[in-house]
């Protein structure tokens, strides 16, 4: 027994070596090995030149019955919709009358009464209108408006047609407007007072007609000649100014003949025109006084002056006429008199 284990033990101590000593291209077949190493290749080459990655689409929840397909739930909201589509144009149609469908515009509804002024653009109309608002009697001054909004070429019908259409809507205006207010007092809730559209330019009212009234006193007072309005001198006693220059009665005087010609507001054409005396003493350079605030103060307190003259002066003209008046009655009263004292001849 020993002798045989021993035999055993030298077996396995020559055979080890052997197994160990075995590496892995003795054990795996070449033809294998070439297989694997192939493979292992193109997992790097697929590695190196991967396609872009493609977006998950994600399919719509289905809300509908479990059994009913996609395409089938498709069709059934396209009836539903026709079928809704179909009920609200037959109530359109029960509720209109005429069977036309008419599609709310938007916005907020129209309630300015609008003036269709053929001939004018809106940015023409913008120009007319602030040029208007410069002159007293305005009608009568078409010639000078024209010329200050830059419409020479426009005819002289369809400059009169303008300011008519303008002053009688804005009248038309501010009569609708108090009739609205003494029915309702809170309909005008933004208080934007009376309104007047011309074409697409929507017009204050009462601005343009109170440009008109302030003006008037002006227009009256002012020679119709161009040589005897340069012989103009105010004679309503006037407050001192206290600017960089020298001003006086001739100076307020020719400013307020400047602003008849040319229009209030129009200080350039004013300070150029030679004739008015003024070309040294209105805007000067810098910050010096009189500049064009400085001037409109001063124009709006010599038109308030002119205002309170003219009612001062029909006043006047009134309490006149009424002492005329009274004389008149009295001597009527006399011959009256007279008639009653004389004796009836005896026939």
């Amino acid at each position: 027994m020993d002798a045989d284990e021993d035999e055993v033990a030298v077996v396995n101590q020559e055979s080890k070596p052997t197994e160990e000593g075995k590496s892995w291209t003795d054990i795996i077949p070449e033809k294998e090995r070439r297989k694997l190493e192939e493979e292992e290749e193109q997992k790097k080459q697929l590695e190196l030149y991967l396609p872009p990655r493609n977006r998950k689409t994600v399919k719509k929840m289905n809300y509908g019955k479990p059994n009913h397909s996609d395409s089938e739930q498709e069709e059934n909201y396209k009836k539903r919709t026709s079928r809704k589509k179909k009920s609200e144009s037959e109530s359109d149609d029960d509720s209109g009358g005429e069977g036309k469908e008419t599609k709310r515009k938007r916005g907020r509804p129209r309630t300015i009464k609008r003036e269709d002024v053929e001939g004018f653009n809106d940015a023409e109309i913008r120009r007319f209108v602030k040029s208007y608002k410069k002159f007293g009697r305005p009608r009568t001054r078409l010639d000078a408006i024209a010329t200050d909004a830059e419409l020479e070429d426009k005819p002289a019908e369809d400059l009169n047609r303008l300011a008519d259409i303008l002053h009688n809507g804005c009248l038309r205006a501010v009569e609708e407007y108090e009739e609205k207010l003494k029915e309702d007092a809170n309909f005008d809730g933004k208080k934007r007072g009376a309104t007047v559209r011309l074409s697409n330019v929507t017009v204050n009212a009462p601005s343009v007609l109170k440009h008109e009234e302030e003006l008037e006193s002006l227009a009256a007072i002012m020679p119709a000649d161009h040589d005897v309005r340069r012989k103009f001198r105010l004679t309503v006693p006037a407050k001192s100014v206290h600017w960089g220059v020298t001003w006086d009665v001739p100076d307020d005087s020719m400013l307020l003949v400047g602003i008849f010609e040319y229009g209030l507001g129009s200080w350039e054409a004013i300070k150029a025109d030679q004739s008015l005396s003024l070309t040294s003493k209105i805007l000067p350079p810098g910050t010096l006084k009189p500049q064009d605030k400085h001037l409109q103060t001063r124009v709006e307190y010599l038109i308030k002056l002119l205002k309170q003259a003219v009612v001062e002066d029909k006043a006047e003209q009134l309490r006149k006429s009424s002492q005329v008046l009274k004389s008149k009655i009295r001597l009527l009263r006399q011959k009256e008199t007279k008639k009653e004292n004389i004796p009836q001849m005896n026939l």
